[in-house]
């Protein structure tokens, strides 16, 4: 539903962004925590390598959890 109503916002043009500091690194641990059971179920393993390494970056943390998320 989260989806289908930020779909209908970005093509409005309405778009709430709240720009912060977000480390990748931790977004990507949020994602990975959010897909556990599917993760699980498929007997899949997901590796970070070099995750010291990963950026903070300035982005919506919502939004960037959102493209973690379909990029997984």
């Amino acid at each position: 539903m989260n989806q289908v109503i930020e779909i209908a916002r970005l093509e409005d043009g309405v778009v709430d962004l709240d720009l912060s500091g977000e480390p990748v690194g931790q977004a990507i641990d949020d994602i990975i925590t959010a897909l556990k059971d599917e993760i699980a179920a498929r007997e899949a393993q997901i590796v970070v390598e070099d995750r010291n390494t990963l950026p903070c970056v300035r982005a919506d943390g919502r939004g960037l959890r959102t493209m973690l998320l379909n990029l997984m």
